[in-house]
């Protein structure tokens, strides 16, 4: 999409879906729109429920290569969704190719407090990662944690270290594509790892020294229970080797 799209203003309350033939008209391309259309909808599913009553997951994802936008209109649905997770027993949290806005995260994250225990967010920022640091600070029931198209830079490194460093329950951390091929940054966020049994680090094109920097943290921490793992190097511990 190009340019900035500003949309009519409507009235705070939950507003029906808009159809992807309005966010046509107003310059988004068809796939974009159609996108926009099926978030919403995926939303107003868990809300209204249309699952099934043992539904224990939440999955709201782009198409590959898309990251959909995000414009105000779209928070009542948002804030919709966190009072339905708060009511249900919901474990899995899953939000890909979308865009999180502090806004968004600060409706979302207070209803993960309830019974979630697994986020897998993607597509977050500077001010978002720290928004996440200072979430899982005061978190305590998530214990997967996946970041996926997220890169970790030195300038929220250290504030997500110190939050991981604290955490009670997180004992699976999954980063994906995160550029921890900075060796910087992956010494700093793998000593806030004390506490994590197990760690994936998948797709961020290790080099050799940063495989020598996960050697060190596997043989100083004895107590880790599981392996590291990146897309060229698989480091072996307990006898285990490759991704869970």
């Amino acid at each position: 999409m190009s340019g900035q799209v500003v949309l009519p203003r409507r009235s705070g309350r939950l507003a029906t879906i808009i159809p992807a033939s309005q966010w046509i008209s107003i310059g988004y391309s068809n796939e974009e729109a159609q996108l926009m259309e099926n978030l919403q909808a995926g939303i107003k599913k868990y809300c209204d429920g249309e699952v099934g009553s043992d539904e224990t997951d939440v999955t709201l994802e782009g198409n590959p290569g898309i990251i959909l936008p995000y414009h105000d209109m779209l928070l009542p649905h948002w804030k919709k969704l966190a009072n339905a997770l708060i009511r249900t027993s919901v474990e899995t949290v899953t939000m890909r190719r979308v865009c999180l806005p502090i806004s968004v995260l600060d409706t979302i994250f207070p209803a993960m407090n309830a019974n979630n225990n697994l986020a897998n967010l993607a597509e977050l920022g500077r001010d978002e990662f720290l928004k996440l640091s200072s979430f899982l600070r005061e978190n305590t029931s998530i214990n997967h944690l996946i970041l996926a198209g997220d890169t970790i830079d030195e300038s929220v490194s250290t504030p997500l270290s110190d939050a991981l460093n604290v955490h009670t329950s997180l004992n699976r951390l999954s980063f994906i594509e995160c550029g921890l091929n900075n060796t910087a940054v992956l010494r700093i966020i793998l000593g806030g790892c004390t506490r994590v049994n197990d760690i994936m680090i998948t797709m961020n094109e290790l080099g050799s020294e940063s495989v020598g920097i996960l050697a060190d943290y596997i043989s100083s921490n004895k107590k880790m229970g599981s392996i590291i793992h990146s897309e060229r190097t698989c480091i072996p511990y307990h006898d285990n080797c490759g991704p869970r």
